[in-house]
């Protein structure tokens, strides 16, 4: 407990849009000195894309989203958080196969997570005028559920609270590199990611 009293209470303030006073590096290397064991291993793996590790997303390691879900605590902020990105994806994968007038199938069927509120974020984003607009309705979804999930964790000193700090940096990093350089060139590369399925909305 005095541990994560330490660790929280000197985590910077984070904004979505505004660059990390803390880059996602550090932040884990701070981790690292208050975090051990079987914690800071499920730390490492809650990642803004589900199954991918920051650090191993060039990789292409990664672990399946019913064995990730295994790892966390049943009931933690990194379990639910999980869920209902998976569940984004899902339905982002579903509507998608339903514009181009196909079936949405899966490797793994069973696998498939489902949830209205995802679902309802992903027909708002899929609105939006165009890519970067949707990209910014998503990822407010996801800081608005950490905030939802966050207002249950009435101890606040402890891995939950780490856990969204985790997410935020890494949403608040990939706006850092969304709005640097040319706002043209930026559009021009997350259309492209959009259209082959290589965005990490």
């Amino acid at each position: 407990m005095s541990l994560y009293y330490s660790l929280v209470s000197s985590l910077p303030f984070l904004r979505m849009t505004d660059k990390p006073a803390l880059s996602y590096e550090k932040f884990m290397e701070s981790c690292g000195q208050f975090i051990h064991g079987r914690e800071f291993q499920q730390l490492k793996q809650f990642s803004l894309i589900p199954g991918f590790r920051p650090e191993d997303a060039d990789s292409g390691e990664h672990t399946a989203p019913a064995e990730l879900l295994k790892q966390f605590k049943r009931g933690s902020l990194a379990e639910r958080y999980t869920h209902f990105e998976i569940a984004l994806r899902h339905s982002m994968m579903k509507l998608r196969a339903t514009r181009l007038g196909k079936n949405f199938v899966t490797a793994n069927p069973d696998e498939i997570v489902s949830d209205s509120e995802a679902d309802q974020v992903i027909h708002a984003a899929f609105a939006a005028p165009n890519p970067l607009e949707r990209e910014r309705i998503l990822d407010t979804a996801r800081w608005l559920k950490l905030d939802e999930l966050e207002a249950k964790n009435t101890t606040r000193f402890n891995l939950d609270t780490v856990c969204a700090y985790s997410i935020r940096i890494q949403i608040a990093e990939k706006w850092v590199l969304r709005q640097a350089g040319p706002a043209e060139r930026n559009l021009s590369a997350v259309a492209a990611q959009v259209s082959n399925g290589t965005s990490e909305v």
